[in-house]
């Protein structure tokens, strides 16, 4: 079975044991598919709809800054060896000190 999302082919039955899939290229496809998620996720939100917070919890737009800070600190800067982003690196970006954006 093949899941097709954002131009990404996962062929899932090579996690069903039917293929040879090493463990880092499971990793990567997965973070592929968890890519996908938070594009689904995020489609089509306006401004307001990406910061309302629901039961309490973050809005969207504070987990995708958290998930970007963190795919810049891993992938950027420990794997490539480059240097942080100065916008996503910043502690303001980062932790969302905009009250708007600020779980509570």
């Amino acid at each position: 079975m093949q899941h097709v999302q954002a131009g990404v082919a996962l062929d899932w039955s090579l996690y069903n044991g039917d293929g040879d899939m090493d463990m880092a290229d499971k990793l990567v496809a997965l973070m592929y598919e968890s890519w996908a998620d938070l594009d689904r996720a995020v489609t089509g939100l306006n401004p307001d709809e990406a910061t309302d917070r629901h039961g309490g919890s973050s809005g969207i737009a504070w987990t995708v800054g958290h998930v970007t800070h963190m795919l810049d600190s891993w992938i950027g800067v420990r794997f490539q060896g480059l240097p942080p982003h100065p916008v996503i690196s910043d502690a303001n970006f980062r932790t969302a000190r905009d009250e708007s954006l600020a779980p509570r």
